[in-house]
């Protein structure tokens, strides 16, 4: 009984063994399956892969080539500029030199232009001095006329072309003034002083009166003239009167030196200088 107990147990027991080492088989036989299908599918993910990577690589290959095209096309662009540097080369050098010889001349033209164009400014403020001073003179000469004094205004510009200042010339104004004027700026009176033995504007005698008849005439032109050589004689270049400052001062220096005048004259021949001095120049 037990026997028979035991035999159908173990004959269960053998039962579920066999059952279960198919069960093993079967899932033994599956993964088997299923590796060989991972790995089929792995392969032909690989080919998939190695023939992108071919393709990349031929793409690489003809980039290649296509570089190695443009090198030589580089290279055979340097040599073609190297080639015509060679062949005018001398041809720039020749406009390099004409073109630093321009700017030279160029810049002898500026400089030019500035000298001329200083040299213009320095005639235009000199046009602008002479035509102040044209305006003064038609203007004194207007007056000189209106008032009769165009004798005056003869002599008065004839000590100015002499270059002497205003005071001199006034120092010397008022001295005519007092031999011949009446101590005004009317001149017209000088013939009538000039009928003994003195003569003309300075009222000159012996030798000197002599001289200026003989040598010059006896207009007040030639009067001037005459004056014009005797005065840097008796007063010489170079003296302090021709650089005097005060018109009674330069009238004392002319009527001492020149004139030789009595004193007692000094002091209306110095007035006379003043009322010169501003009817000339005011």
């Amino acid at each position: 009984m037990n026997i028979s107990k035991m035999s159908q147990h173990y004959k269960a027991k053998s039962k579920q063994i066999v059952q279960i080492s198919l069960v093993i088989v079967i899932l033994f036989i599956i993964f088997l399956a299923v590796e060989i299908y991972n790995s089929n599918k792995h392969e032909q993910q690989i080919k998939e892969l190695n023939s992108s990577i071919d393709e990349e690589v031929q793409k690489v290959e003809n980039l290649n080539e296509e570089i190695e095209k443009y090198k030589e096309a580089i290279i055979t662009l340097q040599r073609e500029r190297n080639a015509l540097i060679a062949e005018h080369k001398e041809e720039v050098n020749n406009y390099d030199f004409e073109l630093e010889e321009f700017q030279d001349k160029l810049n002898e033209a500026n400089q030019l232009c500035k000298e001329y164009e200083e040299k213009l400014n320095e005639s235009i403020n000199k046009f602008n001095e002479l035509s102040e001073k044209l305006e003064k003179y038609n203007l004194l000469i207007e007056k000189a006329d209106a008032d009769g004094y165009s004798e005056s205004l003869k002599v008065w510009l004839q000590l100015k072309s002499m270059g002497l200042n205003d005071y001199v010339a006034s120092g010397i104004m008022g001295n005519i003034m007092a031999e011949v004027g009446g101590h005004t700026l009317d001149l017209s009176e000088w013939r009538n002083c000039s009928t003994g033995v003195y003569y003309g504007i300075f009222q000159m005698a012996g030798s000197r009166k002599t001289r200026l008849l003989n040598d010059f005439g006896t207009t007040i032109d030639d009067q001037l003239r005459f004056f014009s050589v005797e005065l840097y004689e008796l007063i010489p270049e170079g003296s302090s009167f021709y650089s005097l400052t005060d018109e009674k001062e330069a009238a004392l220096y002319f009527a001492k030196k020149y004139e030789r005048c009595a004193s007692y004259t000094y002091e209306v021949r110095q007035r006379n200088a003043t009322k010169a001095l501003q009817y000339f120049t005011t």
